[in-house]
């Protein structure tokens, strides 16, 4: 897949000396690195492309990094987070000048990987869209200030992954009112004001990662006079990502009733700061420590934190089962090695579709079958938050070592070589 962000803009200046545009060509030709056959492009001309992408990035001002998600923000003056007071209203969005060319600025800001982002921008571009990308942040201020200019930069469309879901509101609710719409990818930004939140089946997701538990428990036929009830461990995501608590909820769904009737306890269920592995790690050997091993299965609700979860089990060589989510490559191997139980394929494409969808009925002030209403009550479980917002949620794929073969490895959503990483030739299936 060819990349070319052909209208890429640094933030804050439109840079147009010959170095600027040799290493934007270069980056671009970054994107075609693999032909049709999958050969990656010769090393001689990989080097001259990375080093020319290094002139590009020195060349753009503050946060203007292409393609990073974890370089820190430029020590330079930081963007003022202001209100925008002096600001005209951007233009509005019910007509384009034409059917094949919008005219529309659409900025994002988000943290996500690379590919997703070049896939992302290059279907916005296909369509006609000018794009203005940063994902230049560290923590929620740094990317609430690159909101704030990337509506001084007059976008007209911005769509925000929040890394944290209730700080993000406050820059939106300034970008919205000025007039630009704003779309919540995967994660929810707690505000009535956005246009549109674009994510998975998150709830049916945590009841899937429970059931898939359970089962594995054969918790009907448990001998809780022998066992006593099943000891488990609900591991969650980050608190300020919303999802945690939709995954959550849909856990609960199906646990309770089997805490209620005596079958089960849920002996812990902390959250997970940032999702990070090395948090569950600690978590882990200290529930362990605390409950003298006596812990029958977690839940835990992505690949990460079920990784970390495992590394303590492992050394304290205990194997239970464990959920997780996302389909990682060493989740996966995970899989196929007997210690991950279950985990969740969320296809990246779909998501993809759905947002180049709702930009482009947006920009043409088109409805939106896909869309449907959701109170923020109900997205979030806070009764505080006042309003409805319009949402679509994709489906997902439940992966086991049964199935991971045909759902993860043949349709190439992780190469057949990380999945069967470590794994003897003789019992690994024949490549596809």
């Amino acid at each position: 897949m060819s990349f070319r962000l052909n209208r890429i803009l640094c933030l804050g200046k439109h840079n147009q000396n010959p170095e600027m545009q040799h290493g934007l060509q270069c980056y671009i030709n970054l994107g075609r690195a693999y032909n049709n056959s999958g050969r990656p492009m010769n090393a001689k001309r990989l080097m001259t492309c990375l080093i020319a992408l290094s002139l590009l990035i020195s060349s753009c001002g503050p946060g203007q990094r292409l393609g990073s998600t974890s370089t820190p923000v430029s020590t330079n003056t930081p963007v003022p987070s202001g209100t925008f007071t002096n600001l005209p209203l951007n233009p509005p969005l019910t007509v384009a000048p034409t059917e094949s060319q919008p005219d529309v600025l659409v900025g994002i800001s988000t943290y996500a990987d690379p590919t997703f982002i070049k896939s992302l921008a290059t279907s916005l571009e296909e369509k006609g869209y000018k794009i203005i990308y940063n994902g230049d942040f560290q923590n929620a201020e740094q990317q609430n200030n690159q909101i704030d200019h990337l509506v001084s930069e007059g976008v007209r469309i911005l769509i925000v992954q929040p890394l944290d879901s209730n700080l993000a509101a406050s820059a939106v609710d300034k970008a919205a009112a000025v007039g630009v719409k704003v779309i919540a990818l995967d994660r929810l930004i707690k505000t009535s004001h956005i246009a549109a939140y674009l994510s998975f089946e998150n709830v049916e997701i945590g009841r899937q990662q429970s059931q898939g538990i359970l089962k594995t428990l054969d918790i009907d036929h448990w001998d809780v006079a022998a066992k006593g009830p099943v000891r488990l461990v609900e591991l969650g995501g980050a608190e300020n990502d919303n999802n945690s608590y939709m995954f959550r909820e849909g856990q609960n769904a199906v646990l309770m009733p089997y805490v209620n009737n005596g079958l089960l306890k849920i002996i812990a269920n902390p959250w997970v700061e940032n999702w990070d592995p090395a948090n569950a790690v600690s978590i882990m050997e200290n529930l362990l420590a605390s409950r003298n091993n006596r812990i029958d299965a977690v839940v835990a609700s992505n690949d990460d934190t079920a990784l970390g979860a495992l590394q303590a089990l492992n050394e304290h060589h205990k194997q239970i089962p464990i959920s997780g989510q996302d389909a990682t490559a060493p989740g996966c191997n995970s899989l196929v090695e007997g210690q991950l139980t279950l985990t969740i394929l969320k296809d990246p494409a779909k998501l993809i579709a759905l947002t180049v969808d709702v930009v482009d009925k947006l920009a043409r002030g088109k409805e939106n079958s896909n869309l449907h209403e959701m109170s923020l009550v109900d997205l979030t479980g806070d009764s505080t938050l006042a309003g409805d917002v319009s949402v679509a949620f994709l489906p997902f794929q439940l992966v086991t070592k049964d199935n991971v073969y045909d759902l993860v490895v043949k349709t190439g959503f992780q190469s057949y070589d990380d999945v069967y990483k470590n794994v003897p030739e003789n019992q690994r299936p024949l490549r596809p």
